[in-house]
């Protein structure tokens, strides 16, 4: 199974809430009442709900004001990849996502060329492309160069931008679902196909008279022989007279017999009609 592991950017809110100074805790970047660190931890969270969908193990999900404990942390799983979750920050004007990886880590290129596309397919943002860490304005990136695994830093979007800062707050599921599918790519995973349920068989119709030598009017609506029990005769659907016409549910409880002779009975009573017609008419 491929793995990763997850490190959200700067100190666990925790630590800041405490009043831990040992450590030197801070939030990075904060701006329009959020917080860097906030947001990658809960992007990280998401993160992994969404890798494991594709089946992607999480060795890890780590944040530390230590950069050293991050990576001695890291390096102690079987973690295939290492991903670190930033925002960015910079003048109001500056706008877009990237993601950076070790110079001259050709697997860390491609790992991040994927994250990327997905990104910027994803929630529209700018494009700023996939940077090896000697780009940066702050010199070469702890956890990139000092694990052991493949890595990347992905700096979301700019806190400092009004519009990046709004789907920093609102899209994180977005986000993180953009993350795990170009690690899927990756890694070459797909989601699995949905169970399919098979649908219920349609009940056969029954609707055959038993017996009968002459055809019976008899409508059916599906077969009554599952929810009705029969004593041999099949369950069918009668028209009720009485009832206006209604349809009336049950087992044909007359028997082929009771039935010819209440046709036989029908013959005689229009031949008698017919005798008596011709009767007036003729003595008219």
């Amino acid at each position: 199974m491929s793995k990763i592991f997850i490190n959200p950017g700067h100190s666990p809110q925790w630590e800041l809430d405490a009043g831990i100074t040992a450590t030197e805790p801070e939030p990075g970047a904060c701006c329009f009442g959020l917080q860097e660190n906030i947001i990658a931890a809960s992007v990280g969270a998401l993160l992994e709900k969404e890798c494991t969908k594709y089946g992607i193990g999480i060795a890890g999900n780590l944040q530390s004001s230590s950069l050293y404990e991050i990576t001695d942390t890291a390096n102690a799983t079987d973690a295939d990849v290492l991903v670190s979750i930033h925002c960015n920050a910079a003048s109001a004007a500056a706008k877009g996502t990237e993601t950076f990886y070790c110079a001259g880590s050709s697997t860390g290129r491609k790992i991040a060329e994927c994250v990327q596309k997905n990104l910027i397919s994803t929630l529209g943002t700018v494009d700023r492309g996939v940077k090896d860490d000697t780009q940066t304005q702050h010199g070469r990136i702890h956890v990139l160069r000092q694990s052991d695994m493949a890595a990347i830093l992905i700096e979301l979007a700019f806190i400092s931008n009004e519009g990046d800062a709004d789907l920093l707050q609102n899209n994180q599921a977005d986000f993180a679902k953009a993350i795990a599918k170009g690690l899927a790519e990756y890694f070459g995973l797909t989601l699995p196909a949905p169970d399919v349920v098979d649908k219920p068989a349609e009940p056969p119709i029954n609707a055959v008279a038993k017996h009968s030598e002459s055809p019976v009017n008899v409508e059916v609506i599906g077969s009554l022989s599952a929810k009705y029990e029969s004593s041999g005769d099949p369950a069918c659907v009668v028209n009720n007279a009485g009832d206006l016409g209604g349809i009336s549910y049950g087992k044909c409880q007359m028997s082929a017999v009771w039935i010819n002779l209440l046709i036989g009975f029908a013959n005689i009573l229009m031949k008698s009609w017919r005798i008596t017609a011709e009767f007036w008419r003729f003595i008219k």
